[in-house]
């Protein structure tokens, strides 16, 4: 299915990819003085794709929300569990209620130096995994791992030049109690059986402190440094931006006109015929070394309170 836009030939086309095993209802938000594509959401089942063609230079950012349950009357209700948009299946201008993995471009044109910048964003917080992919036309390293693409021994200017960004690894497996969204137990559309933390908020909203949100005194990036937090995001998911000023290991640039937005990308290095990404069979995604973190952290407690008994 293709949503096209006036003036949407020279610029970029934008194919959404639900990898999930349930449904995403995609936002899409545009910067100002931009237009509004695909009226600002639509709903995404399991497996399923759509594109949605942009015009030259467009600026803005999408989202996935879930556990949605909308009627005709939510007009400024709260309808999904993670990045609802004022209880609308179309946003129509809304942006995500945090938190929420958001993936942000900047198309080419005169104010971008003719190249596309994107990236994928945590400082929103986090829902669910998103990857931008870009069109297999536009570099023979966008089908590279995602995985090795921060280990590598590739200059570093390279692993952010026609490459996959984005956060694979499930942040709310590990999420910091004070920064957990929990499930609403009311709701019969909760996306994952069995699963209470639907969402990790970011250190700013959490606490809403300038520190933590770069704002007042700390509103600039000799200032505002990364925190105890933030690490934590980096850690599991190091080509995302984990706070305001994290510019220089989290946005990418490339000059093409197509780019997959995918969500719940769970293998990266496996990729169809058409640059669809596939899940490799078995494959539960890449095990971030923050989890592995918690798992021995998690050993160790069990052990000193055997040692107790």
């Amino acid at each position: 299915m293709k949503v096209i836009v006036a003036g949407s030939a020279d610029g970029a086309s934008f194919t959404f990819q639900n990898n999930c095993k349930y449904t995403v209802w995609p936002g899409l938000l545009p910067n100002g003085g931009w237009p509004l594509l695909a009226e600002g959401g639509f709903e995404l089942e399991a497996g399923e794709s759509r594109t949605v063609d942009a015009p030259v230079g467009w600026s803005g950012r999408f989202w996935g929300r879930t556990g949605c349950a909308f009627t005709s009357t939510a007009i400024s209700t709260v309808a999904c569990e993670t990045g609802d948009c004022g209880g609308k299946m179309q946003c129509g201008g809304s942006g995500a209620a945090p938190p929420a993995t958001l993936a942000e471009f900047t198309l080419a044109g005169p104010q971008s130096g003719n190249k596309d910048f994107y990236d994928v964003s945590l400082v929103d917080g986090y829902n669910i995994p998103i990857a931008i992919v870009p069109g297999s036309s536009n570099s023979s390293s966008s089908s590279n791992a995602f995985s090795q693409q921060y280990t590598s021994s590739a200059a570093s200017t390279e692993r952010y030049v026609c490459t996959i960004a984005g956060c694979v690894a499930d942040l709310n497996l590990n999420c910091p109690s004070d920064l957990q969204v929990l499930a609403d137990a009311t709701n019969n559309s909760i996306h994952i059986a069995g699963s209470t933390v639907v969402g990790c908020k970011s250190a700013c909203e959490a606490f809403q402190s300038a520190q933590y949100c770069c704002t007042g005194a700390y509103a600039n990036p000799n200032t505002c440094q990364a925190s105890s937090y933030s690490e934590l995001f980096k850690q599991a998911c190091p080509g995302a931006y984990s706070y305001a000023y994290d510019d220089h290991t989290s946005t990418f640039t490339c000059t093409g006109s197509e780019y997959s937005i995918v969500f719940c990308p769970s293998s990266l290095s496996q990729k169809d015929g058409v640059g669809n990404l596939t899940d490799e069979p078995g494959s539960s995604g890449i095990t971030s070394s923050c989890q592995q973190s918690f798992l021995l952290l998690r050993i160790f407690i069990v052990l000193a309170l055997l040692l107790l008994l």
